[in-house]
C-alpha cells in the first residue's frame, strides 16, 4: 500500500535561534498512507466453508453427521485504511514535551456479517461491504519537574478524542440492527446502541415501563382511487423519553429504538509520575475512559429473581416495589415480573484505574563492593490494577466489548521480584 510522509524542524531555522531558549524544539510533521487490516479473528475471516461434526440418534443408533456451519466467501479480503495525519511537536524550555496531532482515517471495505435469506441454510455471510470514517486529535504532554544527582520526578499526561461516521452500509441500506447485539449501524452516524429504553418503574402499581418509540403519522393519497388515508411510521432513530407515551408491556422487538448512546467512547487517555530519590524510585500510570457504555449482561443473572429461581441474588434487588416503597429500584417482584433486555443493564462504564504501581529500591553500592558477582541490584514490588473508580456494577468496566457475560476482566496482581545486573 502507498505512503508518504514529510517534516519541517522548524526550530533549525536560522530566523529561530533568538527563539532557542524558550522553544527549545519545533516540529510540523504530516503523512498519508494505506494499509490492509489483518487484525481480524480466523472466525470472521472465512475463506473457505468449514465443516461440523455431530452425533444424532436415529431408530435408537447414533450416526455420526457431517455438515456445513459457515458459508465460504472467496472474494472476502482485508480491510482497507486510509490514514492522514498532521502533527506538531515542541518542546519548550528545555523542559515540557507537547505533541498534538489531528488525524483521518477513512476505512473501505470493512468486514460485516451480511444477512442472509434463512432459505440458504445460513443467517449471514461475511463481506467486505460497509464503510467508516474516523477522526480526532491525540495530545500528549511530558514535563521534566525535577532532575538532580539525587533527586528526579517527571509527569505525563495523553488525552484522545475520537469522532465516527458510518458512512456505507450494504444493500443500500440506511440502518442496520445486529440482532441480540443491541447495536445498530447508521449511515451519516456513530454506531449506537439500540434497545428498549427502560421507564423505571410505576409507583401507582410497581410495574416496569418502558418508553415507546416516537411515531409519524401522515395522510397518503391513493393514486388510483384518490382516497386518503392515515399511514403511522415508527422513527426507530430518533430517541425519546416522552413520560406520556410509555408502556407497561415488553416486546423487544416494537419498542426497540436509537437510545442515543454510543457504542464506542469518545474519550480516553491517561497520566502517570515517575520518580527517583537516591535509591527509591517509583512510576504510577493511570488510565481514564470517559462516555463509555456497557450492556452488564451479568446483572439478568444476579439481579433478576423472578427470571433465575434458585440463583443467588445481590442485596440490591430487596429495593423492590410494596406499598410502602413506591419509589424502589426494582418492580414489585411478588406480581412476577421480570427485568428484561433493555437499558436498565446498559450502565455508564468510564473508569478511572491505576494501571500500573512500580516502587524500586537500589541497593546501595557500598553494600556490594566487596562481593565481585553482581554490579548492582533492585529489588522491586510491582502492581497491576490496583485501584478502580466508576460506576459500573459489573466485573470489570475494562471489557472490550458491547455486552459483557461471564467475562472476568482484568484481574489484580502483586508481583515481587529482584534485578541483579552481572
Amino acid at each position: 500500500f502507498p505512503s508518504v510522509s514529510a517534516g519541517w524542524r522548524i526550530s533549525e531555522e536560522p530566523w529561530m535561534a533568538r527563539a532557542k531558549k524558550t522553544l527549545t524544539e519545533l516540529k510540523l510533521r504530516a503523512s498519508y498512507g494505506q494499509l490492509g487490516n489483518q487484525n481480524i479473528s480466523s472466525s470472521n475471516y472465512p475463506f473457505a466453508e468449514q465443516l461440523a461434526m455431530d452425533v444424532y440418534s436415529v431408530n435408537g443408533v447414533l450416526v455420526p453427521i457431517a455438515y456445513r456451519n459457515t458459508l465460504a466467501n472467496e472474494d472476502i479480503t482485508w480491510e482497507n485504511q486510509s490514514l492522514l495525519t498532521i502533527g506538531v511537536d515542541t518542546r519548550l524550555f528545555n523542559t515540557v514535551d507537547v505533541s498534538l496531532s489531528y488525524y483521518d482515517r477513512r476505512t473501505t471495505d470493512m468486514l460485516m456479517s451480511v444477512p442472509q435469506p434463512y432459505t440458504t441454510g445460513f443467517t449471514s455471510v461475511r463481506a467486505n461491504v460497509g464503510a467508516m470514517q474516523n477522526n480526532g486529535i491525540d495530545l500528549s504532554v511530558n514535563v521534566d519537574i525535577i532532575n538532580t544527582r539525587d533527586v528526579s520526578l517527571s509527569a505525563r499526561a495523553t488525552f484522545a478524542y475520537n469522532h465516527e461516521k458510518v458512512t456505507k452500509l450494504f444493500n443500500g441500506l440506511n440502518r442496520w440492527e445486529i440482532a441480540k447485539k443491541f447495536v445498530a449501524y447508521l449511515v451519516g452516524s456513530p454506531v449506537y446502541y439500540y434497545g428498549p429504553i427502560y421507564a423505571g418503574v410505576d409507583p401507582e402499581d410497581g410495574a416496569p415501563m418502558w418508553y415507546l418509540p416516537a411515531e409519524k403519522t401522515e395522510t397518503v393519497v391513493d393514486p388510483v382511487t384518490g382516497m386518503e388515508t392515515t399511514q403511522t411510521t415508527i422513527l426507530k432513530d430518533v430517541t425519546t423519553k416522552d413520560p406520556s407515551r410509555v408502556t407497561k408491556t415488553y416486546n423487544e422487538e416494537s419498542l426497540t429504538q436509537n437510545t442515543g448512546i454510543r457504542l464506542h467512547e469518545p474519550i480516553n487517555g491517561g497520566f502517570g509520575i515517575s520518580g527517583r530519590y537516591k535509591n527509591l524510585s517509583l512510576r504510577a500510570d493511570f488510565a481514564y475512559v470517559l462516555g463509555k457504555h456497557l450492556y452488564n449482561n451479568d446483572a439478568y443473572f444476579y439481579a433478576n429473581p423472578n427470571a433465575n429461581l434458585g440463583d443467588n441474588q445481590i442485596k440490591e434487588v430487596s429495593d423492590f416495589w410494596t406499598p410502602y416503597n413506591t419509589n424502589a429500584k426494582y418492580p414489585d417482584w411478588s406480581k412476577g415480573y421480570q427485568m428484561q433486555f433493555d437499558t436498565h443493564m446498559l450502565e455508564d462504564a468510564s473508569f478511572l484505574r491505576l494501571k500500573s504501581l512500580v516502587v524500586g529500591y537500589s541497593l546501595p553500592q557500598s553494600w556490594l563492593r566487596n562481593q565481585g558477582v553482581f554490579k548492582s541490584a533492585m529489588i522491586t514490588f510491582t502492581g497491576r490494577n490496583l485501584l478502580t473508580f466508576t460506576k459500573y456494577s459489573g466485573m470489570d468496566p475494562e471489557v472490550d466489548s458491547n455486552l459483557t457475560v461471564g467475562i472476568p476482566g482484568n484481574t489484580l496482581q502483586v508481583l515481587g521480584g529482584i534485578e541483579l545486573k552481572f
